[in-house]
């Protein structure tokens, strides 16, 4: 009768850990699903004639410059301008790949726009308050981009080639091929 009694409180905990540990399993290893996208690559640099503003506004080549559902119409002019690549991408994937590097805007940056919002109208202490929240919010662009793609990877690539088409439309590729900027 013991060995019963042992039973009864071994097999619960046991289909206990099982379950745990299926549960664990599926949170460590269950990857975010992913989907096939579109993305339009910038194959020449823009450049501006201010280096500043060249880094926070003027995409570079390997830049991506939108990611779009796979099966989007693109313009002529857009098929031209830009290597469409299929990519296999996550959703977070899809949105870092164009993201910006961003900074927080600085105590003495905030103050001086403060001051100039206040110096230029009469307002109430609840607006200076929600104005300096929101500079507080605000992020500023330091550079177009945080990723890009390796261009090495399409060895013999001229972006004059995009005018008899795009090259790599039989190809899916996935997060290898993008790298982040130094």
């Amino acid at each position: 009768m013991n060995k019963l009694k042992q039973l009864k409180f071994i097999i619960p905990i046991v289909i206990l850990l099982i379950i745990g540990g299926f549960g664990l399993y599926k949170f460590l290893y269950n990857k975010a699903p992913k989907q096939i996208y579109e993305v339009a690559v910038m194959v020449r640099s823009q450049k501006s004639s201010n280096p500043e503003e060249d880094k926070k506004t003027s995409l570079k080549a390997g830049d991506v410059m939108m990611v779009k559902e796979v099966g989007r119409k693109w313009s002529r002019t857009e098929s031209v301008s830009y290597l469409i690549l299929k990519m296999n991408l996550t959703e977070e994937e899809a949105r870092k790949i164009v993201s910006p590097v961003e900074k927080k805007l600085s105590k003495d940056e905030i103050k001086k726009e403060l001051d100039q919002f206040i110096k230029e109208q009469d307002i109430s202490k609840e607006e200076k308050k929600n104005f300096e929240e929101e500079l507080e919010r605000r992020r500023e662009t330091v550079v177009m981009r945080k990723y890009r793609i390796d261009m090495e990877e399409f060895e013999g690539f001229k972006p004059i080639d995009l005018i008899k088409g795009q090259p790599y439309q039989e190809e899916v590729y996935d997060w290898g091929i993008v790298e982040k900027k130094k």
